[in-house]
């Protein structure tokens, strides 16, 4: 028998093991995550809470920074393991009273709720994602595509579940009243979270004094570098291009008009047809293009499609088509974007990652769809009805949305460069140098 064959298996085998941790906590979070926002938009885009939206938007700018610095805070006060536990015990805590008191259309607490899901969520994303970095690593280039591959596919499956329960539900229960329901499967989650770090304890730093960089100096190495400031551009485009498309298909969904049909019951299907079609771009494509392109060129279909799709749609606007796009959209970012876009960061130390995380996805992202928001919120002030918006600002929501969705291309282009620039250093062993799998490895 040879050994060091015995030996790769076994470390296969507690790869896959840990894998499987992470995708059932990252399957938990979505299913909380689109209970939730199902039910919050049913509930925020009735009456006049689209004018409110924008604001909403702004909201999310103006509290993104302090919460990743709290969330930066925590970490470095307790850890990151700890920290996971206590967001999950607090976001939990935080749906059970807003399912009090929240109520149909805007106002002061709809625009706090509605804030409150994508800054959560995208700080209990980063740091499940941040798990899977810290469980998985020293693992094979193989191993950690396939692994990055099943967490995206769970989170893809716990999307089509939480969509699916959210339509069933709404036949028996307010949208407001599901969200004790996701209360508890957020707890549900950060148990699954602590039985992973409890199997799997954190290496211990050596002991001598504390030489990890203050929140400050790791920010600026981030951005010091060509490769930080292109992820935060890309990041910072993207979500840009997402408030932009999200908010045009709310217009055309709403039809310029008081919103009649079964809200929550839309919502859902929508967020189910979303979902099953990124696990079919998960499970027949995101294999293929690893294979083909790699990470790097991976990263450009989603803005390569949307510059296509809204270009197409400058010309005639329908429901039909938006929605097409934002499915299109949605799927892709869940489906080929996601996993990828996490594996970009494996190219940074691993003190620059949960760094680079919150300055970028906890940050940067939110500080554009802050600048989108504040665009939008001047150009409904110019107009007294969503039919007026409808009528004459749609294609010049899509042109923006084509432009910067261009943008974003070009951008993701150079960094698909520097990808190729930090792995072409030794063209024989690059896989396994930076663990990211590339054409030919």
């Amino acid at each position: 028998m040879n050994p060091g064959r015995s030996t790769m298996k076994g470390h296969g085998s507690e790869a896959r093991a840990k894998t499987r941790f992470v995708a059932s906590s990252m399957f938990l979070l979505a299913v909380g995550f689109f209970l939730v926002k199902v039910g919050r938009d049913a509930l925020f885009i009735q009456g006049q809470g689209l004018f409110d939206l924008p604001k909403a938007y702004l909201g999310i700018a103006l509290l993104a920074g302090p919460a990743a610095g709290l969330v930066l805070a925590m970490m470095r006060s307790i850890g990151p393991r700890a920290t996971r536990l206590v967001l999950s015990g607090l976001v939990s805590l935080l749906l059970i009273l807003f399912s009090a008191h929240i109520r149909p259309g805007g106002g002061l607490l709809m625009i706090g709720f509605f804030v409150f899901v994508p800054l959560v969520w995208g700080v209990l994303y980063s740091m499940s994602w941040l798990l899977a970095g810290e469980l998985l690593d020293g693992a094979s280039p193989r191993q950690l595509a396939e692994s990055y591959g099943l967490i995206g596919g769970a989170a893809i499956v716990g999307g089509i579940s939480g969509g699916l329960a959210a339509k069933f539900l709404a036949d028996f229960l307010q949208p407001n009243q599901t969200l004790w329901l996701a209360a508890a499967v957020i707890a549900a989650s950060g148990m699954v979270i602590g039985w992973a770090q409890l199997r799997w304890p954190a290496r211990m730093a050596p002991p001598g004094p504390d030489k990890r960089p203050t929140m400050t100096q790791g920010m600026a190495s981030v951005v010091r570098s060509r490769f930080g400031l292109l992820l935060l551009g890309v990041g910072m485009a993207a979500g840009l291009v997402g408030v932009l498309l999200e908010f045009q298909f709310y217009l055309a969904a709403t039809g310029g008009g008081e919103f009649t049909r079964d809200t929550t019951d839309f919502f859902a299907n929508i967020y189910i047809v979303l979902n099953v079609s990124a696990l079919a771009l998960q499970v027949l494509v995101l294999p293929r293009l690893h294979k083909w392109i790699g990470v790097g060129g991976s990263l450009l279909i989603l803005p390569l499609v949307l510059v296509g799709g809204a270009g197409a749609l400058v010309a005639g606007v329908s429901l039909l088509g938006i929605s097409s796009l934002r499915v299109a959209e949605g799927g892709l970012k869940s489906s080929l974007h996601r996993p990828n876009w996490e594996q970009t960061y494996l190219l940074l130390s691993e003190l620059d990652r949960p760094v680079a995380k919150m300055l970028v996805d906890g940050f940067g992202v939110r500080v554009a769809e802050g600048i989108a928001g504040g665009f939008l919120l001047l150009w409904l002030t110019r107009y007294a009805t969503v039919s007026d918006v409808v009528a004459g600002g749609t294609n010049r929501a899509l042109a923006l949305l084509f432009i910067f969705s261009l943008v974003w291309l070009l951008l993701t282009w150079a960094l698909r460069r520097k990808i190729h620039s930090h792995t072409a250093l030794d063209r024989d062993a690059h896989c396994f140098q930076y663990g990211i799998p590339l054409p030919d490895c």
